[in-house]
């Protein structure tokens, strides 16, 4: 598509991926106040949560568009001029000696896995009342159909592009990709605008961002997050009456939680083992060409 070509061309600083965090909470900010003046000219009004969180979405995308757009002419004019021109393709898929099916399975196996290990240490600070209560009208009480567009592919499709896609590999352009990759998950956690999340989004964002830099495809991230998302999703299908906080160990016998729990680290660390070794090998000191 021509849009993601035009995206090679912007490469946001660590201070501009800010501004669009902001303009991403600005965006949010106005979908919510035009959804409540919807339901108070039309009471009893519902919107799908799809539908909602395409319109926190479309702010910061129209304004990368923008961006993106601005970028690619100014190109256009230097290389007319025979000057260079700095870019970084949005997908440059590189699997190593893994090949993409071996390497995209593990990276399944790994985002499971980890968001298993992830799970105690989200319960550091307790889920507030108010999310709660959002969280069950979103996704515990909301259809099914409604529940997988919204979370296990729209959120993954949307959040990868934008928060890895654009912020990390713009930053990784400008400074080492080590900071990208960080500022990047500390991004990611921040716009969820939930201090429940934000601990366990800052972790997976860092698995998100390293698979990312190491594959170069974006699709191997947008993977990583629509499994994480699925597999919450179909436990809180599965498992209808368990609080919305619930993680998968919560749902273990007691006996079967240090085990189960042990195996999963064993696990993480041996796939990252094997993506490091058998995967692509690029330095995480220099920034991206």
């Amino acid at each position: 598509m021509k849009f993601f070509r035009k995206v090679a061309f912007y490469l946001p600083n660590i201070g501009n991926s800010w501004l669009l965090a902001m303009i991403f909470i600005a965006g949010s900010l106005a979908a919510s106040a035009f959804i409540g003046a919807l339901t108070f000219l039309k009471p009893g009004l519902t919107l799908p949560t799809w539908c909602l969180y395409l319109m926190s979405m479309a702010v910061p995308f129209f304004a990368i568009w923008l961006i993106s757009n601005q970028k690619w002419h100014q190109a256009e004019f230097y290389e007319s001029q025979g000057q260079p021109v700095k870019k970084v393709e949005l997908n440059k898929p590189d699997f190593g000696r893994m090949g993409a099916p071996l390497y995209l399975l593990c990276a399944v196996i790994l985002t499971i896995a980890a968001s298993i290990v992830i799970e105690p240490l989200g319960e550091l600070i307790p889920m507030p009342d108010m999310f709660r209560e959002l969280f069950e009208k979103a996704f515990v009480n909301s259809g099914l159909a409604d529940m997988i567009i919204a979370t296990c592919i729209l959120a993954p499709l949307c959040e990868e592009f934008l928060c890895r896609g654009v912020m990390m590999r713009g930053m990784a352009a400008n400074t080492a990709p080590w900071k990208a990759i960080l500022w990047a998950a500390i991004i990611f956690a921040f716009i969820h605008l939930n201090p429940w999340q934000a601990i366990p989004a800052l972790l997976m964002g860092l698995l998100l961002g390293w698979v990312y830099h190491q594959s170069g495809c974006i699709w191997a991230a947008i993977l990583m997050h629509a499994a994480n998302n699925s597999f919450s999703t179909a436990m809180m299908r599965i498992f209808p009456d368990a609080n919305v906080d619930s993680g998968t160990l919560d749902l273990l016998p007691a006996e079967f939680k240090i085990p189960a729990y042990i195996g999963c680290v064993i696990l993480v660390a041996a796939v990252i083992f094997i993506m490091h070794r058998f995967g692509p090998r690029k330095s995480l000191k220099q920034p991206l060409q």
